[in-house]
């Protein structure tokens, strides 16, 4: 279920949704003269389904292509699922992070690599996004 926040402010709002790697939905600039909100990157359809929908992700533990899937570290080669797709964009993108905290112009969102057993990187991680 898709629980999107949207954050704003007199002339800025800014959405994200939490359930779908925290992604940015939405943002939009106040227009006082117009009296209404201009779109300054494209609004992602709800409910949002894929991180691709959306205009912003977190490309986390890594971001990029690891080559064939595969890296080596302090001297142990580690492999990562769909290597030959380059194993892209980390793996939180489509994965719920979980609100921290919440007001009308802030929101702390978190993720856990332990939250979920099928994580693809061989090492636990954590990040929190404000």
């Amino acid at each position: 279920m898709t629980q999107s926040i949207l954050l704003s402010s007199r002339s800025y709002r800014l959405g994200i949704d939490p359930t779908i790697g925290s992604s940015i939905t939405e943002a939009s600039w106040f227009l006082p003269a117009h009296n209404e909100w201009l779109p300054i990157m494209p609004i992602s359809p709800s409910p949002l389904r894929s991180s691709s929908h959306a205009a912003s992700f977190l490309m986390v533990p890594y971001s990029n292509r690891i080559r064939d899937g595969q890296f080596r570290f302090d001297g142990t080669v580690y492999h990562l699922r769909d290597g030959e797709k380059h194993a892209i964009h980390g793996d939180v993108r489509n994965r719920a992070w979980r609100i921290a905290d919440c007001s009308q112009d802030r929101v702390t969102t978190e993720f856990d690599s332990s939250w979920y057993p099928d994580c693809n990187f061989p090492f636990p991680f954590a990040a929190t996004l404000v």
